[in-house]
Parts: structure tokens; C-alpha cells; sequence
């Protein structure tokens, strides 16, 4: 299914190509506070519309992790996590039709608080 998004104003827009759609809700420190719900994809199946390059990038903590938002409007749309740096984790919150496609798509939680063991606990199952 092609969808597309983007930030609030309209700076940022994408295209995304999402076969089997399962969303990660992370309760870590960052992800809480912008509300995050991720969606993970091959960054070949993410196309960026307009605005990639006016995007501001935040690191913090190990600095892994990139997160992206609008300058703008400030809503986070994407970024590459610790765990998958090489998928591109879209923030389903902003699809346009995120409010009727998220209640059929599964969740899975992951325990951000606690980062390390959670990580470790994914990678022994083989789903990192």
C-alpha cells in the first residue's frame, strides 16, 4: 500500500511503500515526550517529497539514534534508531491517514525505560 505524510505545515512531505505495516511504541525518555509510534522500513521503500534537507536532526545520549523534525512546526517525522540504523523509522502519528489504517495494524511494545535489556532481549529472539 503506497501512503504518504508529513510534518503539519507542509514543509516536509514522503512518500512510503508499507507491505506489512507493524508499529513499535517505545516508552523511552525521547519517544514519550514527542509521542512517537514507529514504523519501520527499508529506506528504499521511503521517498521524501520535499523538505528532507531543511529538516533539524537531534542526538542525544549515545548519540546513536537520529531524529529528525520540522524547524517549523516541530513535529518529528522520522529518523534511525539504535537498534535498525539501516531502516528508515517513519512516525506513523504522521501519515495522513494514520487515524484510520493504525487500529489495524498490530503493536508492539518496546521497553525504552530500561533501553539495554530490551535491545538484548530482541536480538537473542532475531528480531532487531
Amino acid at each position: 500500500m503506497l501512503l504518504e505524510g508529513g510534518c503539519h505545515c507542509g514543509n516536509l512531505r514522503y512518500r512510503a511503500e508499507v507491505e506489512e505495516p507493524r508499529l513499535v511504541l517505545c516508552n523511552c525518555s525521547i519517544c514519550t515526550k514527542k509521542g512517537a509510534l514507529h514504523l519501520r522500513l527499508d529506506p528504499s521503500k521511503v521517498e521524501f517529497l520535499k523538505g528532507k534537507a531543511h529538516l533539524t536532526e537531534y542526538r542525544f545520549g549515545t548519540k546513536k539514534a537520529r531524529h529528525f523534525f520540522c524547524p517549523v512546526c516541530g513535529i518529528a517525522v522520522y529518523g534511525h534508531s539504535r537498534l535498525a540504523p539501516h531502516l528508515v523509522t517513519l512516525n506513523a502519528r504522521s501519515l495522513d491517514r494514520f487515524n484510520e489504517l493504525s487500529p489495524l495494524w498490530p503493536v508492539t511494545h518496546f521497553d525504552g525505560q530500561n533501553w539495554e535489556v530490551a535491545a538484548a532481549a530482541l536480538q537473542t529472539k532475531g528480531l532487531q
